[in-house]
């Protein structure tokens, strides 16, 4: 009967040694989770960073465009086609040229679902319930 319960005893303290490392290995896997989201976080705001300066020059670009129009000689005019009634209009202003944000995609780095840039805190959020 001692030796029974020695090897009771023996046997659940395999048990909880084997449960203290899952603990573990769980604590460090929730902190690489963790890094890699802090990481992704940072280059996507990083990325937004050098979008907006894109579209900042852009805006200048067209602002640019538009003045040196304005002043360039009437016969240059004859170049452009005339717009009919039937074509849908363009862009008029750097706030209505097609948004680049929304033409680039994220994706879940471990399902590869796709998200529009512009839903980038969706893709957050959906990450986070993935690798959940």
């Amino acid at each position: 009967m001692l030796q029974k319960s020695l090897l009771s005893q023996n046997e659940e303290q395999r048990r909880v040694t084997a449960l203290e490392k899952q603990i573990q290995l769980s604590a460090k896997d929730f902190e690489d989770e963790k890094l890699d989201r802090q990481s992704m976080q940072h280059q996507l705001h990083k990325v937004l960073k050098e979008l907006r300066k894109a579209r900042d020059q852009i805006a200048r670009l067209e602002s640019a465009k538009q003045t040196n129009a304005r002043f360039s000689e009437p016969n240059s005019y004859n170049n452009f086609e005339r717009l009919s009634i039937d074509d849908p209009p363009g862009p008029t202003s750097p706030s209505k040229v097609p948004d680049l944000l929304d033409e680039s995609f994220l994706e879940c780095p471990r399902c590869r679902t796709p998200y529009p840039t512009s839903r980038h805190r969706e893709l957050l959020a959906h990450i986070d319930y993935c690798f959940a």
